[in-house]
């Protein structure tokens, strides 16, 4: 971990490109900084993934390091679904190969954060890429699915669009505060665009050879008393 000395080599205004992984969801969180973009591998079409995928390893076995961004859409262009496909813009994947990554404590990073970060910033003209009927519509669909024994669970998610006004990495303080989570990113990209995620959910860990999920929706960890298995299922429902 990089000592409280060693922050003065993080400049208070943020590089072209980086990535901020931040885990700020308790007091001994720590993140990881980024920087000195060395490559960036772009994948315009599901068949070039593995080939992409083969130049990244190249890359992590030289010593660099590796964040890799796969779209939602990427798994409809491995599967062929057109109905997903008609309005997705690639690139499907990309990674971003960098040259240096330094070890923050969680205050080292909101530290850089309130550096770096000195205007105001939020968001506006909020809303959903649906409207109320279609999204009835959607959960009569879903029931008549687990009724006809055809899932027994599906996650249902829609899009909400805002304005942004101010610096994503303002945006991005300014909800890390609000809502500290084990699993954040900033992400700048070469084509000045920005990756703002915050998650409390872990998807999949690789860690010496195996892989680990941890899933939150609609889930509670199962105890040996009956009591506390029965209040569980009721905080559930």
């Amino acid at each position: 971990m990089a000592g409280p000395h060693e922050l003065t080599a993080l400049s208070a205004t943020a590089p072209p490109c980086f990535a901020l992984l931040d885990d700020a969801g308790h007091s001994l969180a720590h993140a990881r900084f980024l920087h000195g973009l060395a490559a960036h591998l772009i994948c315009d079409d599901a068949a070039q993934l593995p080939h992409m995928l083969r130049e990244m390893e190249n890359h992590v076995q030289a010593g660099q390091h590796a964040v890799l961004l796969l779209s939602y859409e990427l798994g409809a262009a491995m599967h062929a679904i057109p109905a997903w496909l008609e309005a997705a813009q690639p690139p499907f994947a990309q990674a971003l190969i960098f040259s240096t990554c330094e070890h923050l404590t969680a205050a080292e990073a909101e530290q850089w954060l309130a550096q770096a970060a000195t205007e105001l910033s939020g968001i506006g003209a909020l809303h959903a890429n649906l409207e109320q009927a279609e999204f009835a519509a959607a959960l009569d669909k879903i029931h008549a699915y687990i009724e006809a024994g055809d899932t027994y669970q599906v996650n249902f998610t829609y899009r909400l669009r805002f304005q942004v006004y101010g610096s994503a990495l303002a945006l991005y303080r300014r909800l890390r505060l609000r809502q500290p989570v084990p699993y954040g990113a900033l992400i700048q990209l070469p084509n000045g665009q920005s990756i703002v995620s915050l998650s409390p959910e872990l998807f999949v860990r690789h860690q010496q050879g195996r892989l680990f999920a941890q899933p939150m929706k609609g889930t509670a960890p199962a105890s040996v008393d009956a009591s506390e298995n029965a209040e569980r299922a009721q905080a559930l429902a």
